[in-house]
């Protein structure tokens, strides 16, 4: 009876934990500090991110530049552990108008140069949250012909175009990749894109009802047990 109530403590108790790990640095006011910058293909990933500046606010710029020396794909990752207080990420994006690259605006809706975001765990896989393109079409769990578990949503009114938000709750007790990813599309144009405000918070009360639920019926249960 005494392991039963020490159960439905720990299943209640641990709502209220405090995240067992943490995103850093994902406002970037420490440059890249935190994050693990890898690329795949041509050229020195240095040459494809900087830390900008908005109105003394720093964010991550991805930039295609004018030749990207074969460039495939450049990724800014930080491994942690998910529970249930860090598994909703969210993140800001600015879409920057295209110097030079008109790729994309033909019929075919998966041209041109993309971000996207996505989270991996051995156990589980890789799952997109959604994806961005160079002319503001995206793609989330909501498009149709899109794939992802992320919702993206236009912005209206200040510096970034789109918020995007994804629930972790499946890579819970997981050591997770989180990726930031430029993918471009090698035609040697250019685009950019911005990204902010990268973190991840507490999964909503809703989301986390039924654990409250069997937590306080088990409770329940073991006072009845008692009298």
């Amino acid at each position: 009876m005494k392991n039963m109530t020490l159960y439905c403590y720990l299943i209640l108790s641990s709502l209220s934990i405090p995240g067992q790990a943490s995103l850093v640095n994902g406002d970037f006011s420490n440059g890249a500090n935190g994050w693990s910058v890898s690329s795949f293909g041509g050229g020195d990933p240095a040459n494809f991110y900087s830390i900008a500046s908005n109105a003394g606010d720093a964010y991550l710029k991805f930039d295609t530049d004018l030749y990207i020396q074969g460039l495939q794909a450049l990724t800014f990752k930080q491994t942690l552990l998910i529970s249930a207080e860090n598994a909703l990420f969210s993140a800001d994006i600015k879409v920057f108008a295209p110097t030079n690259d008109s790729t994309g605006n033909g019929g075919n809706l998966f041209q041109g140069d993309v971000i996207t975001f996505s989270a991996q765990a051995p156990a589980i896989g890789s799952k997109p949250f959604g994806a961005v393109y160079e002319i503001s079409r995206y793609f989330d769990s909501a498009t149709p012909g899109g794939q992802g578990i992320g919702i993206i949503t236009p912005l209206s009114g200040g510096f970034f175009d789109f918020n995007i938000t994804a629930d972790l709750s499946a890579f819970i007790g997981q050591m997770t990749a989180i990726n930031l990813n430029l993918l471009p599309d090698d035609d040697h144009k250019r685009s950019s894109y911005g990204i902010d405000n990268v973190q991840l918070s507490a999964v909503p009360l809703p989301a986390a009802l039924p654990l409250y639920v069997m937590g306080l019926a088990l409770l329940r249960f073991t006072v009845k047990q008692r009298v």
